[in-house]
């Protein structure tokens, strides 16, 4: 249902930001500073193939806890210690750990090749201009990263809030995420609200789940088809794994039915300008 809304709650990446393809400088950078935190205690090889391992198994374990009622965010010290250097000499590991949000932030902090997408600042200031207000609600291991994107680009000042998994301890779908972001809003019920996110199995199932009263999804990919099968092929974003195709092949399901699927902010904008009119 598309109720004119009294907060917006907005995904960062896929939604409000994009990462072009192919940008990969930096791991030899973080494998660098790796092995200086170890003194050497590993070659350059063993930490990229490890760094390449705990990265795909977080990946894999972000796919079943989508699957759970109210999923938690892993610790930068866990992700490090458990997924990444779980097999390394008990000082190499202590130290990774005892550096992990230094070392979380050289992965995830590619701030220079982050994008914002055409169509999301005219989407906030036309909020703004209508009294509503904006918040970010992103799954990630460095919401420090996306804090200061947003504020390079000037666009910090449009939200009233910023909510990251990685601070506040959970993840989408926990239904929990949204109601700390209504609370961080003013105590903006969840049914006059509206969820922006391009994931179904973690964005729109956390709207479901928290009754916010309108949730869009922002998808440009091939329509959904009954079976999931491989991971789904999109130009924006570039694949969809595990759980979140699941979701895309069963999308019917009210779980994870939208109220509507625009496939830009472009878009977005105009259904946004039309609700507020």
């Amino acid at each position: 249902m598309l109720v004119r809304p009294k907060a917006l709650l907005f995904d960062f990446g896929g939604v409000l930001a994009d990462t072009p393809d192919g940008r990969s400088d930096w791991l030899p950078a973080l494998v660098q500073r790796v092995t200086e935190v170890v003194g050497g205690a590993l070659s350059a090889d063993e930490i990229t193939a490890d760094v390449t391992a705990g990265r795909r198994a977080y990946s894999h374990w972000r796919d079943a806890l989508a699957r759970t009622p109210e999923p938690e965010e892993l610790t930068h010290e866990r992700f490090w210690a458990d997924f990444v250097a779980a097999d390394w000499p008990a000082d190499a590991r202590a130290a990774v750990a005892a550096h992990a949000t230094e070392l979380v932030r050289i992965w995830i902090d590619r701030g220079s090749a982050w994008q914002v997408r055409p169509g999301v600042r005219e989407s906030l200031e036309l909020a703004r201009e209508a009294g509503v207000p904006a918040t970010v609600v992103s799954n990630t291991l460095c919401g420090a990263a996306m804090r200061s994107f947003l504020d390079r680009e000037g666009l910090a000042s449009l939200f009233a809030a910023q909510l990251y998994s990685d601070e506040i301890g959970i993840r989408k779908p926990n239904p929990r995420f949204a109601h700390l972001a209504l609370q961080a809003l003013g105590g903006v019920p969840a049914d006059a609200a509206w969820f922006i996110d391009d994931q179904l199995s973690r964005g729109i199932l956390c709207a479901r789940r928290a009754g916010v009263a309108t949730a869009v999804h922002v998808y440009d990919g091939p329509a959904p088809s009954a079976d999931p099968g491989p991971p789904v092929a999109s130009d924006r974003p570039p694949a969809r794994a595990g759980e979140e195709a699941a979701a895309l092949g069963h999308s019917a399901n009210p779980r994870y039915a939208p109220d509507a699927t625009v496939p830009t902010m472009e878009t977005f904008r105009d259904l946004l300008a039309a609700a507020l009119a």
